[in-house]
C-alpha cells in the first residue's frame, strides 16, 4: 500500500497518517511497548506568511518538519495533521529522551533565527485510543507554550 505523501514537507497526509498512527497503538498495545506522541505547532507562520509572503512560510514548514524529521528515527511517523500543526509517533523511546532531543532541536532552530516550534508530548496509556492521546498531546503543547512564553 502506498501512503498519501504531504507535497510541501514530505510528511504523510492526515488521513493515512492517522491510520497508521492508530495502528502502532494497537501494536504498542499488544506488546506492552512504549509510545510517544509529539504534537508540534508552528509558531509565527501567520506573521511569517503575511509579512513575507507564502513562499517564506512554505520554507518556514519546510524547515521546521526538516529538523524534526533529523531529531526522530527514520522509521517514526510525521504526520500533517493541520496547516502548521504535525503529529509525530515515536515508538519504543523514553519520554526524557525524546523530550531532550526536540528541545535542543527547536532551541538551536530558534537561536539561528531558523523558525520557531512548540511541542507537547504525551505518552500512551493502557487502552488509551488515538483520539485520547492526541488531546492528551495538544493540551501538553499549549502547556509548554505558557509555559514558555512566562519565561
Amino acid at each position: 500500500m502506498t501512503l498519501a505523501i504531504d507535497e510541501l514537507t514530505g510528511a504523510l497526509a492526515r488521513k493515512p497518517g492517522l491510520a497508521e498512527l492508530h495502528r502502532e497503538i494497537v501494536r504498542a498495545h499488544r506488546t506492552g511497548d512504549s509510545f510517544i506522541l509529539a504534537f508540534t505547532d508552528i509558531d509565527g507562520l501567520k506573521t511569517t506568511n503575511d509579512e513575507l509572503g507564502h513562499q517564506a512560510g512554505d520554507a518556514l514548514i519546510r524547515n521546521i518538519v526538516g529538523a524534526v524529521r533529523g531529531t526522530v528515527r527514520e522509521y517514526d511517523l510525521i504526520v500533517r495533521y493541520g496547516g502548521d500543526e504535525f503529529l509525530c509517533g515515536i515508538p519504543d523511546l523514553g519520554l526524557a529522551e525524546i523530550s531532550e532531543r526536540l528541545e535542543n532541536t527547536r532551541a538551536s532552530l530558534a537561536a539561528d533565527h531558523n523558525g520557531f516550534f512548540t511541542v507537547g508530548l504525551a505518552q500512551l496509556e493502557p487502552h488509551e485510543d488515538l483520539t485520547s492521546l492526541i488531546k492528551r498531546a495538544d493540551t501538553a503543547m499549549y502547556q509548554a507554550r505558557r509555559t514558555r512564553s512566562r519565561s
